[in-house]
C-alpha cells in the first residue's frame, strides 16, 4: 500500500477520530443584561466594543424599559453613560460575582475575548459624580433550578389509595361508581 492509501484507509476506518477543525462562528449572539432587562443582539465578531455599546444604547433609550415595574434601569443618553462588562468565573465556570470592564472601545469582540452567546452586563455611571455604579442584575430563576413544590397534604383516602397501589403491583383497580 502506498502512503496516501494508508492514510485514506485510517481516515475511513476511524471517521470518529479524525474530525475537521471546528469553524469559528460568523455571527455572535450576545446577551446584554441589566436589572430585569435582557437585550439580545446579533453582531459580527469583528464588531468593536464601541459599536456594540452604540447598538445597545437604542433599546435602553426606548420606551420598552418603562414597562418594567419593579426596577427601572437608568436611561442613558449617550454611550459614555454606561460601560459593558463581563462576569468573572471560577475554575468550575460559575460566576464569582465580580465583573471585568470591556474598556478598549477600539478592540473587536473577538480580540476582547467575548465568546458567542456570552452574557455581558451593564454598569451605569452616576449622573452626579460620573463614577461607575455596581452591576445591578436580577438573575432569572430557571425552572430546573426552582425548589421542588411542597408535597400535598396527606388525607386518609390518599393514604389508603397509596397503600392499595403499592400492593397491587401496577394493576388497575376498578373505580367504585
Amino acid at each position: 500500500m502506498h502512503q496516501w492509501q494508508c492514510r485514506a484507509h485510517l481516515r475511513d476506518s476511524a471517521n470518529a477520530l479524525i474530525m475537521p477543525p471546528r469553524t469559528q462562528p460568523k455571527i455572535y449572539q450576545i446577551l446584554i443584561k441589566t436589572h430585569k432587562l435582557t437585550i439580545l443582539t446579533t453582531v459580527a465578531p469583528s464588531t468593536s466594543v464601541a459599536a456594540l455599546k452604540a447598538e445597545v444604547l437604542d433599546p435602553l433609550k426606548d420606551d420598552v424599559t418603562s414597562a418594567l415595574e419593579d426596577e427601572l434601569p437608568p436611561r442613558p443618553t449617550q454611550t459614555r453613560d454606561f460601560e459593558l462588562c463581563r462576569a468573572l468565573k471560577d475554575t468550575r465556570g460559575r460566576p464569582t460575582g465580580e465583573y471585568e470592564l470591556l474598556e478598549d472601545g477600539k478592540a473587536s469582540l473577538r480580540d476582547a475575548g467575548v465568546a458567542n452567546w456570552e452574557a455581558l452586563f451593564l454598569r451605569f455611571r452616576d449622573a452626579e459624580t460620573g463614577d461607575l455604579r455596581p452591576v445591578e442584575y436580577v438573575p432569572y430563576e430557571d425552572d430546573d433550578d426552582a425548589p421542588p413544590a411542597p408535597a400535598p397534604a396527606s388525607t386518609p383516602s390518599a393514604a389508603a389509595a397509596t397503600a392499595e397501589t403499592s400492593t397491587s403491583r401496577g394493576k388497575r383497580k376498578a373505580r367504585p361508581d
